[in-house]
């Protein structure tokens, strides 16, 4: 038995909505299309945006594998807690 894997590829289409509807509500403003593609590692590759005015964006996407919960990261949360973390007037957590 062979098995191959090869690139893969996809294409999408969603909804650009903007704020400044009634208090401030998205807005829908047309249709935005997104297209990917990958190599044999399906978690990597390059990924195209389109908005409705013509614009384009493209760049590299990284699919996460799995979750990480935020206990994983306590013992970097620290550095934050200082005096000018935790008490910055930009902190909005809540440890």
């Amino acid at each position: 038995m062979l098995v191959a894997c090869g690139p893969h590829a996809g294409t999408g289409v969603g909804e650009l909505r903007v704020p400044g509807g009634e208090h401030g509500a998205p807005e829908p403003r047309g249709k935005v299309t997104l297209s990917w593609s990958s190599g044999a590692d399906v978690s990597t590759g390059e990924i195209r945006a389109a908005l409705p005015d013509g614009r384009t964006f493209q760049g590299t996407y990284v699919q996460p594998q799995r979750t990480q919960w935020r206990d994983n990261y306590d013992m970097y949360w620290g550095v934050w807690s200082g005096p000018w973390g935790r008490a910055g007037p930009w902190y909005r957590g809540t440890r």
